[in-house]
């Protein structure tokens, strides 16, 4: 169990980091391209522009600032052609300048490219260019070679990677004994838990017994009353609460001792289907069960027993007189499906999820009214976890609620 949230703390952890990460680098990257395209952008605009009557670099025309340059000094371009076309787009003239002197490129075809595409300005492969039509007809093209700014950008991807992975392995190095305590304290408390309930169900046992002995005295003397009634029935309610708490408690702390076997899961659901039946037809409830044959689980007869009791109380104490209570299983591949559906007069007023937490009720007073204890789905859903199963609750409509119950067939 400790390894369990070891894993679990160290995934969590590993996790946020890596999302952080992503997060960072992803944007320190967009916010480079962004900058560059942006000046690569003006840069081309620029080199349009007639030139200055001074005489500077590259015609005396002041260039934005590109990563740590300021405005004005030399951008870092390998190479830019500065071209000159007839209407047709052949070129007339060609100058190459920059710092790549030797960079090779076919123009002819870049410049045809760019006339096909009809646009003033854009990409091609790894060149930004732009394109003017002069008072004589001819363009003015230029071609600015963005290799050294596509270089910079892959190599602070590779860095950023590089440094994220020395962190998330340094991070993990951190992790090993932070978790370890970590998972510790969890599992102290869940233990303190744990012998809680434990130690209140066998506390609880022996007032209980008590209780339910003098009863019977009492009644045996002066007969049976309203009063007693009403006793018996808390009685019982207390009884079945302390069985839920020791089975709750057995199945936290993996002791439960029953025999794991085999099951026909239909003779099972069968059996218990015909007692629910009679309750029904008492209270004047529609009941149906549509149980297929030859349903078969592996686990403790039992646990799931009590797992159905759990799901078919919830189901039966909810439904309203003449309300409608349906029940199927069935196989689906390697899984066994089985379905409780009833109607209710409201939905309880928490999402539907939660009412597998212990202790939860969706309506308190109508709970106590109908003896809920708030831990009847929570113990089906720890059987059915002990059986490598799950539960799942639903809010179909606004007056119908189902329980879904999937278990690995045998």
């Amino acid at each position: 169990m400790k390894r369990y949230y070891r894993r679990r703390i160290i995934a969590s952890a590993m996790m946020a980091f890596l999302i952080l990460l992503f997060v960072v680098i992803g944007g320190i990257l967009l916010f480079s391209f962004l900058q560059s395209e942006r000046t690569t952008d003006q840069t081309v605009q620029l080199l349009l522009s007639p030139p200055a009557a001074e005489q500077r670099p590259f015609g005396g025309r002041d260039f934005p600032g590109f990563m740590d340059s300021a405005p004005g000094q030399t951008p870092l371009l390998s190479a830019f052609y500065e071209i000159e076309t007839d209407a047709e787009g052949k070129i007339l003239r060609a100058e190459l300048r920059g710092f790549s002197e030797d960079t090779d490129a076919d123009m002819q075809s870049y410049v045809d490219r760019i006339f096909a595409r009809g646009k003033d300005s854009g990409k091609l492969d790894a060149f930004k260019y732009g394109r003017a039509q002069e008072e004589n007809g001819n363009y003015r093209v230029i071609l600015v070679n963005i290799s050294i700014q596509l270089g910079m950008l892959y190599a602070m991807l590779r860095s950023a990677l590089i440094i994220g992975a020395g962190l998330s392995v340094l991070l993990l190095i951190i992790l090993l004994p932070v978790s370890s305590k970590a998972a510790a304290l969890i599992l102290q408390n869940m233990e303190k838990q744990k012998q809680f309930i434990t130690d209140a169900g066998h506390e609880l046992k022996t007032p209980v017994a008590v209780i339910r002995s003098n009863l019977d005295v009492m009644e045996l003397l002066d007969g049976k009353t309203k009063w007693s009634g009403n006793i018996r029935s808390q009685v019982d309610r207390l009884e079945g609460l302390v069985k839920q708490l020791l089975l709750l408690a057995r199945l936290d702390e993996k002791q439960w001792t029953g025999k794991t076997e085999i099951i026909d899961l239909t003779h099972l659901l069968k059996d218990e289907m015909d007692i629910y039946r009679d309750e029904a037809a008492q209270r004047e409830l529609k009941f149906s069960a549509d149980i297929a044959s030859g349903l078969r689980v592996t686990g403790d007869r039992a646990a799931l027993s009590q797992m159905v009791h759990a799901v078919m109380d919830n189901a039966m104490q909810y439904t309203p007189s003449g309300g409608n209570v349906w029940v199927k299983c069935v196989r689906e591949k390697k899984q066994l499906r089985f379905d409780i559906t009833n109607t209710v007069d409201t939905l309880p007023q928490i999402p539907a999820d939660r009412l597998t937490d212990r202790f939860t009720r969706g309506d308190t007073a109508r709970s106590r009214k109908t003896g809920g204890t708030g831990i009847g789905l929570s113990t089906a859903k720890s059987v059915a976890e002990m059986c490598h199963g799950s539960i799942e609750i639903k809010y179909l409509t606004d007056t119908m609620f189902e329980a879904v119950i999937l278990l690995p067939a045998a």
